[in-house]
């Protein structure tokens, strides 16, 4: 996975993963950890809004049926705070796994 932003060569893409099972944040951290991304996890919409409004990201993997605050919601939030505010060209990743094998 080849994450493009406008970063120089020795930067490290960031990587927010919002999901609010913590055994498909950790393994997202792995995998993607261990390309080189810094990887910042977040368990709820919430905490995402929160930690999009201290620090940007080049990809945010938003998971889609979270309790509370689900994806659909954080996403219409993060466009309009991150995007609105600061003109961040960040990708949002959808993810769902409700219809997936068992990992």
């Amino acid at each position: 996975m080849e994450i493009h932003s406008e970063q120089t060569e020795n930067d490290v893409s960031r990587v927010l993963v919002v999901d609010d099972n913590p055994e498909i944040r950790e393994i997202l951290h792995i995998l993607l950890g261990g390309e080189g991304y810094e990887i910042k996890e977040a368990k709820s919409g919430a905490d995402a809004l929160k930690i999009t409004k201290e620090q940007q990201f080049d990809l945010i993997i938003l998971d889609i049926m979270m309790p509370g605050m689900d994806g659909y919601h954080t996403c219409m939030e993060l466009i309009k705070t991150v995007w609105g505010s600061s003109g961040s060209s960040v990708e949002i990743f959808p993810l769902n796994l409700q219809m997936a094998p068992m990992i």
